[in-house]
């Protein structure tokens, strides 16, 4: 499995499918990135703060589908791929 900092990395340079449960059990796949010039909505001063706060174990991205910010645990994931990769 990849580190926290690998998965960041990668968010940082391309778009990522995500699969990963979660705290309720379900799974869950996401499409999402950290790239600047994707990401339509940038956090607030408040929101940039509550990312500082998070868990060690969570990523804060942001969702291409659902166009807003969703987090998730990266020791829950269970499939991550570089879109258009088969990373």
């Amino acid at each position: 499995m990849e580190t926290k900092q690998q998965l960041v990395e990668y968010l940082r340079n391309y778009i990522c499918e995500v699969t990963f449960t979660k705290r309720d059990g379900t799974d869950r796949f996401m499409t999402c990135t950290l790239r600047q010039d994707k990401i339509e909505i940038p956090l607030n001063s408040k929101e940039q703060q509550e990312v500082v706060l998070r868990p060690n174990n969570v990523i804060r991205v942001f969702d291409l589908e659902n166009n807003g910010w969703r987090s998730f645990d990266y020791t829950a994931v269970k499939q991550f791929t570089i879109k258009g990769s088969n990373f």
